[in-house]
């Protein structure tokens, strides 16, 4: 019954003879460009044409795209080891040192840090001192912090943290924070990327 009103009301709307009103706009159903399936305005035959036209090109650069390579976004993702190299660049003080606190706990990030109280790790998470005077001592700290940042992707913290508590082979049989402490900060990205990459 609600088909037959909507033929009718089509009907009425361009004319009992089939002829297109002066607009130039017929009613038609257009499967290809209404995906409700509803009734659809759309211009009359030339304009269709245009329709579909687009649709096809749009198919055709998807499917090149496709046999290319893959999407365009699927390319354009960002590699993990330079967010987290980012991220450990921009990250504050106090949030750099209190996450290395949670994750390792505060003597390990002590130990990388090479300062000789844990009282200043605690200093700084909670922002009572806001800078460090020593280049090698915050070198340290964000290399840590980028390394964790990366591992953490596919490991679980406890996993990150006892890697970085373990005998590294790929440091001549240090541990991470142990190499960290000693200003190893190329070797022991090295070892991580190593671990993440599953060639450990």
């Amino acid at each position: 019954m609600y088909a037959s009103r909507s033929k009718a009301a089509a009907s009425r709307q361009i004319g009992g003879n089939g002829s297109i009103p002066q607009h130039d706009i017929e009613r038609i159903r257009a499967p290809e460009l209404c995906t409700t399936g509803a009734w659809c305005m759309m211009v009359a035959p030339a304009s269709a044409r245009h329709f579909r036209d687009l649709l096809m090109a749009k198919k055709k650069k998807k499917a090149k795209q496709q046999a290319e390579g893959g999407d365009a976004e699927s390319v354009e993702q960002p590699d993990p080891w330079l967010q987290a190299h980012r991220q450990a660049m921009s990250v504050p003080l106090n949030e750099l040192a209190a996450s290395l606190q949670t994750l390792l706990t505060r003597q390990m990030t002590t130990n990388i840090a090479g300062v000789k109280d844990g009282k200043t790790i605690t200093r700084w998470s909670t922002g009572e001192i806001t800078e460090i005077r020593d280049i090698r001592v915050e070198q340290r700290l964000r290399t840590a912090y980028e390394i964790a940042q990366l591992l953490l992707i596919s490991e679980s913290p406890q996993t990150v943290k006892a890697w970085f508590l373990g005998l590294n082979p790929l440091l001549t049989d240090t541990s991470p924070i142990d190499a960290l402490g000693a200003g190893q900060l190329k070797e022991t990205i090295e070892a991580a990327r190593a671990f993440g990459e599953g060639g450990e």
